[in-house]
């Protein structure tokens, strides 16, 4: 396609229209959405990151094991259950982080399995040390809670903390490449621009005078080489 015809405007419209209507299909996609378009724009890339957890609950050191003091994480009352005669008490949640990364839309993702351990009462600044030495006997005391709470794939999950899981998004990186097809489009289109609006004033004036009009007054030329009323030329350009 000549350069003259990718500077219609026609085509930098439907660029324009395609790009807007994808971002607005996408505005509710994990990685994508206004934000993200914005973080692209400063960044190089979209980005966002998605935390879910399965509750929080606190558990209690009892010789080798963790023993459920507080299904809520917050009573006052499990709370001194948890710590009465107990070694150590912390709070646990299973947590799951999804990052997704991308162009224009999510490209990747990935899942952080995590069991998230913190000391109840932080005492010193090896608390959170202890704590991580409960992890453990804590995953395995977590675990059984899901499962009494009907949550066995998650306790299944919940045992095999942490880890990192990461997948391609295939559609996202369908749609991150043609979005990028449709940018470099739109950037040559706008660059042609200028001269297919100079070559369309040309065939423009070409036309007039192929009907004997001159295209600068509208003087009726005939078979003339000159515009007598503004001296617009034949070979030339036409009169402006």
């Amino acid at each position: 396609m000549k350069r003259t015809r990718m500077g219609n405007p026609l085509i930098a419209i439907a660029c324009v229209l395609w790009l807007g209507v994808d971002a607005w299909m996408l505005r509710n996609t994990q990685g994508s959405g206004a934000g993200s378009l914005a973080w692209w724009v400063s960044h190089g890339r979209a980005r966002d990151w998605l935390p879910r957890s399965w509750g929080q609950i606190v558990l209690a050191k009892q010789g080798t094991e963790m023993v459920l003091g507080d299904a809520d994480g917050g009573s006052f009352d499990g709370l001194m259950r948890a710590l009465t005669g107990s070694q150590g008490a912390v709070t646990a949640e299973y947590v799951v982080e999804s990052e997704s990364v991308g162009l224009w839309a999510p490209m990747t993702a990935t899942h952080n399995h995590l069991l998230v351990l913190e000391p109840v009462i932080k005492t010193t600044p090896e608390a959170q040390e202890a704590a991580w030495s409960y992890a453990p006997a804590a995953r395995e005391a977590y675990a059984r809670w899901l499962e009494s709470n009907g949550l066995p794939a998650i306790a299944a999950e919940a045992r095999r903390t942490p880890r990192r899981e990461s997948e391609v998004l295939w559609d996202g990186v369908a749609r991150s490449g043609a979005a990028m097809v449709v940018l470099v489009v739109l950037g040559f289109s706008a660059w042609s621009m200028p001269g297919w609006a100079r070559e369309r004033r040309l065939t423009k004036r070409r036309r007039s005078w192929t009907r004997g009009v001159c295209p600068g007054c509208g003087y009726k030329v005939e078979a003339l080489a000159r515009c007598p009323e503004c001296g617009g030329e034949r070979a030339g350009i036409g009169c402006s």
